[in-house]
């Protein structure tokens, strides 16, 4: 498990990222009976960094939520919140692979394009992540996989809850194995780091801003927005 230190210059490599792919691997492999087997050959890419560091990793978090829903984050703590998820998944934008953030995985039922794989240590069996060609494709993807699948996470982030995001992200399914306590240590202490480093200060947003619990409770965002058809703004960064 990637400990909350501070940003590294340089992205995981060796038998560091050796460790790490393992450890993706416990949170999101399937159980043996739960995996799908690709009828025909996937879209294999390589395992080819594409790391992110401070400042440029918040400020394409940031975009990606406004590529996806059409708004800004609602407030500070939802972003540092949301960014401690990602912290873990990617080693602090370290381990950022073609361009997936939070290690979004795949089936032949959910995505036809290209993916990179690792090995799953228990079974030996590989196991598949979507590639994306940018940082705004791979950061857009899991906004909006976030308000489709995983809203009441957001709902926690909103509060300024990492520990309960996690728990909440178990709850669905986004990870399913993995030492949970662990994952929500480390995801507190990422979101705790962004915050002292105050990586979401040039965006204008308040600490606590007003709408963000109310839109993502209430459905408006990652639905209607992610449709086009969303007529109310937040007002948090002007709050």
């Amino acid at each position: 498990m990637t400990d909350g230190a501070r940003e590294p210059a340089t992205p995981l490599e060796g038998d560091e990222l050796a460790q790490w792919l393992e450890q993706v691997a416990e949170w999101h492999a399937p159980a043996p009976e739960d995996a799908e087997p690709f009828a025909e050959p996937p879209s294999l890419v390589p395992r080819t960094a594409t790391p992110l560091y401070g400042r440029d990793l918040a400020r394409m978090f940031a975009n990606g939520h406004e590529l996806a829903t059409g708004m800004p984050i609602g407030s500070r703590r939802m972003a540092e919140s949301a960014l401690g998820i990602i912290g873990v998944e990617n080693a602090n934008g370290r381990a950022i692979i073609q361009h997936n953030w939070g290690n979004v995985s795949c089936t032949p039922r959910t995505w036809s394009g290209p993916m990179w794989q690792t090995p799953v240590p228990q079974s030996g069996q590989p196991l598949y992540f979507r590639a994306y060609a940018t940082h705004e494709d791979g950061c857009r993807a899991w906004w909006r996989l976030m308000y489709r699948g995983h809203r009441r996470a957001l709902e926690m982030a909103a509060l300024g809850r990492p520990d309960l995001m996690v728990d909440a992200l178990y709850d669905s399914h986004y990870v399913v194995g993995g030492s949970q306590s662990g994952y929500r240590r480390n995801a507190c202490r990422f979101a705790e780091q962004y915050r002292r480093e105050r990586l979401f200060s040039w965006r204008g947003l308040s600490h606590y801003g007003r709408g963000d619990l109310v839109a993502v409770a209430g459905g408006l965002v990652g639905t209607v927005a992610i449709g086009g058809l969303f007529v109310v703004r937040w007002s948090d960064a002007h709050s």
